[in-house]
């Protein structure tokens, strides 16, 4: 293909009808993938990038600053070296990007996708001067079902971040190339724009270091279609090369530090090779036809010919060799288009091993420029000197190709809405495959499941006796069920696994207070803190730990370390708020309660609590407003219908007094609770009397004192009444009257008879 010839004049303006074909382009590629904003599928590594992360759910310089300085070992995320992109998500987090409320992240997500496609549309045009080819193939690009994972997949965000950076460097490249071609050369001209080469590469190398390949593409680049390689082309390239080995470098020892890495010498004989060539067909077959699309590709089975995906691999690697050699008869372009996919995807070909499977759908993200590029060549080539109609036939074949990726598109995003139906679409496909089973357990959890979870985590570790995270999920799990006992032995198997992960620690001190051995639980959390100090999930488990110790002031002192990590923490202001209450600081109690409602509004526990304490302080009309707030998150919590009705039938001020809505709450929560809670039964009682209905409020006043009576009878929140007092109330019932009483300050303190 002969070189466009260019001006720097021309090559930096893009044309009126580039940037509104590249409008269009953008805008159907945001149509297509729209449903990306909505996907609700939680897929392997996300706890680690959002939902148990700790720096990226408190936005702060500080977070910033740990993301870009734990260079070699990372505390969050296993595997390694990414700060922007885990930078990226902490400013979702603070533009109100949540756990619970994913929307924003994929937004973020779906703009850089975009941006991304319009780039390739930007570099094309600019390589080959043609604004219709530029277009359809960035079209081609934007659309292309393999692209689902890395936009829907939250994990994923380093890939399109990557690939922003990669691709603004290769638009930079471009200009740097050409400014010497210009009539009059200027130096500093050139210097500025190889210096914005340099940093967009460094940027992309910080998202995600899979883009360390990136010199040799420009070298390749060099060849063509820049038709520039030389010498100097190659010394150009020197601090891009220091880079990239740097990267390299950094990339090796923080998956080996953090996560699992098999090194070459770890497989049998034959497998790298057979790796390589598998997934060179998988990723060209999958790109060409993108059927039966999967987030987890399993391994096909032994290293051996006899494995017929292998096989296949084989041929097909030699037939792709024996047509590459053949197309040079004719051009270099398709030659140097695929070594600039192969050296761009290399790196996560499986040569070396970092993840469960063996290939993946966002692997190609980046890599798909090169076998596009010799397409956009072609296909700029016949535009330029095509008839009308011919033009009309590559674009209306372009265009039919992009409407069949969009369909695919669509149809694939379908499955990302639902996390269970998309866990089940990659279990069809590896039914043995632990981290699915992992998931699946997960799935199971959130449907209160427990038992169910239990059996995907064990068949997890079955599988995969070595998986970390399925031994600390069966653990968790195991201990839900009031089988800590049971859970402790893995437990401990997994501290001695992985010592210095402070999740192991952590898991075992669950364990530990699940047998009320506090004493053990509080020294495995101190190990866990001293593995991860800026960490407020570790110093809030501790915390809650000292507070069942007895430990006050230390439980408050961590609690108070977790919101200064965490200022958004309402469970750890709850309990805060909970341990004030519990040693008798009202006050403390009070505001810390307020401000959990404030970060939570539909926390019910807190408001209930925050009545409960109003009452401590003598505050009764602030409690009954508390009660009230709880009963409207959630109409149905009995020990807000309780003290309510209690509260309204026995208070001594007549304003304040209303036996019938007293009667009407005790009523409900007696209907709730099933008629044999003595404490529930003594409010419906009080109501009764105060409505006049004293036979009534005797018969019940009799239950309540039997129900007390009886040890194995079910309680509120672990309340119980004085039968005692129980049985006075029941005289005045008897004597037709009502019981009045101011209410009992002291009765309402944590851990109080009541």
């Amino acid at each position: 293909m002969k070189k466009p010839a260019t001006t720097t004049a021309n090559a930096a303006s893009p044309p009126g009808p580039l940037i509104v074909c590249l409008l269009l382009v953008a805008v159907a590629t945001t149509f297509v993938f729209w449903p990306a904003i909505s996907a609700k599928a939680v897929m392997f590594d996300d706890d680690q990038y959002l939902t148990d992360n700790p720096y990226v759910q408190a936005p702060s310089f500080r977070s910033a600053w740990i993301f870009l300085s734990e260079i070699l070992r990372p505390s969050t995320v296993g595997g390694y070296y990414q700060p922007l992109a885990m930078i990226s998500l902490m400013l979702d987090c603070a533009m109100g990007g949540t756990p619970e409320d994913q929307s924003i992240f994929h937004v973020t997500s779906l703009a850089l996708h975009v941006m991304n496609t319009v780039l390739v549309g930007v570099l094309i045009f600019l390589m080959f001067r043609q604004v219709a080819p530029a277009a359809l193939v960035s079209l081609l690009f934007g659309m292309h079902p393999m692209h689902v994972e890395s936009v829907a997949w939250l994990s994923e965000r380093k890939s399109v971040l990557a690939a922003f950076f990669a691709l603004a460097g290769l638009i930079a490249y471009f200009q740097y190339t050409r400014s010497e071609e210009a009539p009059s050369p200027n130096h500093q001209h050139r210097i500025r724009r190889y210096a914005i080469c340099l940093v967009l590469f460094v940027l992309a190398l910080l998202s995600k270091p899979t883009t360390t390949p990136l010199p040799v593409a420009m070298l390749l680049m060099d060849v063509w279609p820049l038709k520039r390689f030389s010498r100097r082309a190659v010394i150009e390239k020197i601090p891009l090369f220091a880079l990239a080995a740097v990267s390299a470098v950094i990339t090796i020892l923080s998956q080996r530090n953090t996560a699992d890495i098999t090194r070459p010498e770890d497989y049998p004989p034959a497998a790298v090779p057979l790796i390589l060539c598998h997934n060179i067909v998988f990723y060209l077959r999958k790109l060409v036809w993108p059927s039966a699309l999967s987030g987890f590709y399993p391994f096909p089975g032994a290293f051996s010919l006899s494995t017929p995906a292998y096989l296949i691999g084989v041929i097909g690697t030699l037939a792709l060799v024996v047509l590459l050699i053949a197309s040079l008869r004719w051009t270099t372009s398709i030659l140097i288009g695929w070594l600039i996919f192969f050296v761009m995807i290399f790196p996560t070909l499986g040569v070396i091993g970092f993840t469960a499977v063996i290939a993946a759908d966002r692997f190609v993200y980046l890599p798909m420029i090169g076998l596009l590029l010799p397409l956009a060549g072609w296909m700029s080539m016949r535009w330029r000197g095509g008839i009308e109609g011919r033009r009309r036939a590559m674009a209306g074949v372009a265009l039919l190709a992009s409407v069949a990726m969009a369909i695919g598109t669509r149809n694939y995003l379908a499955l990302w809405q639902d996390n269970e139906q998309f866990t089940r679409h990659m279990l069809r496909d590896a039914p043995n495959a632990a981290s699915l089973r992992v998931a699946m357990g997960h799935i199971e959890l959130k449907k209160g499941r427990v038992a169910e979870a239990a059996e995907e985590f064990k068949a997890a570790v079955d599988a995969e006796s070595s998986f970390l995270g399925a031994k600390l999920n069966l653990v968790s799990a195991l201990t839900k069920l009031g089988r800590a006992a049971e859970a402790e032995p893995l437990a401990r198997k997994a501290v001695e696994m992985k010592p210095g992960a402070p999740e192991t620690h952590t898991y075992l001190a669950m364990c530990l207070e699940a047998q009320n051995r506090l004493q053990e639980a509080v020294q495995e959390h101190e190990k866990a803190l001293a593995l991860r100090a800026f960490d407020a999930k570790t110093h809030y488990n501790l915390a809650t730990a000292l507070a069942k110790s007895g430990r006050t002031e230390d439980a408050i002192r961590h609690f108070t370390d977790a919101l200064r990590i965490q200022p958004n923490h309402p469970r750890a202001m709850q309990n805060l708020a909970m341990t004030y209450f519990q040693s008798g600081r009202l006050d403390e109690a009070m505001a810390w309660f307020a401000r959990a409602l404030q970060a939570a509004p539909t926390m019910t526990q807190a408001a209930y609590q925050l009545g409960c304490a109003r009452m401590a302080a003598g505050r009764t009309t602030d409690a009954i407003a508390s009660w009230r707030e709880a009963l409207r998150i959630d109409p149905g919590f009995l020990e807000a219908l309780t003290d309510l009705a209690w509260v309204l039938a026995t208070t001594n001020d007549n304003a304040m007094r209303n036996g019938a809505e007293a009667l009407q709450l005790a009523e409900r929560a007696d209907q709730l609770s099933g008629g044999n809670i003595g404490v529930v039964l003594d409010a419906l009682a009080a109501s009764q009397a105060e409505t006049g209905a004293y036979t009534a409020a005797v018969a019940t006043q009799r239950r309540a004192i039997e129900a007390e009576r009886m040890t194995a009878s079910p309680r509120l929140g672990g309340l119980r009444r004085p039968t005692s007092e129980m049985e006075n109330r029941l005289k005045h019932y008897e004597s037709s009257q009502p019981f009045r009483a101011s209410p009992d300050r002291a009765s309402y303190m944590p851990n109080v008879q009541r």
